[in-house]
């Protein structure tokens, strides 16, 4: 009977460790909030393709004024990113960078209340050439300080482009809580290492 509860106890704690495994994810920059169903979708998911479309959406997690909005990108993402349509409409008319594994979207600072839905659209973006499995991190934040950050699940980019190969192809949606085909994104705080 000693040895059935010893077992048992173990067990509990095995399910009880994993399970706030899972709950916790990956790590958020100090002090930042996690983000409401932080997502990307990607208008091709095929390695190396270029002239993609990413679309990044979340909800906000605290009413806070913000300056620019990071997701992260798997390494080898390129192109020459333009912002496309953003909401809502006080945080549209920014700019947006790329830096190494960093999309950034910068803009005046802006009163974001808790559990509005942003989306921003990036156009101009080259899927890295390796396929692989990432996860992209979202973070808003006032100058350098992280207000909200959440993760998107892993995507996956597949095969190599064949000759001719355009945008379109290959579009997929990721966000949290649901299982979708592979697709392009990112934030500043972590990237995701391959699923």
């Amino acid at each position: 009977m000693a040895l059935g509860r010893g077992l048992f106890g173990g067990l509990a704690v095995a399910v009880v460790v994993g399970l706030t495994a899972l709950a916790v994810g990956a790590p958020r920059p100090a002090g930042a909030t996690t983000v409401g169903a932080p997502a990307w979708s990607a208008s091709s998911t095929t390695a190396g393709d270029s002239g993609v479309t990413d679309t990044y959406r979340f909800t906000a997690a605290t009413d806070a004024t913000v300056s620019r909005v990071t997701m992260t990108v798997p390494p080898g993402t390129g192109g020459h990113p333009a912002v496309g349509t953003v909401s809502p409409g006080g945080l549209a008319g920014g700019s947006v960078s790329l830096s190494g594994t960093t999309l950034t979207y910068s803009f005046p600072p802006t009163r974001l209340a808790a559990g509005t839905r942003v989306s921003i659209t990036v156009s101009g973006l080259t899927n890295p050439g390796a396929p692989g499995s990432y996860t992209s991190t979202i973070t808003t934040a006032r100058g350098s300080s992280p207000v909200d950050s959440g993760t998107t699940p892993a995507v996956t980019f597949t095969g190599d482009p064949p000759t001719g190969h355009g945008p379109g192809a290959g579009a997929a949606t990721a966000q949290a809580g649901q299982r979708s085909p592979p697709t392009t994104g990112g934030s500043a705080t972590s990237l995701g290492a391959p699923a």
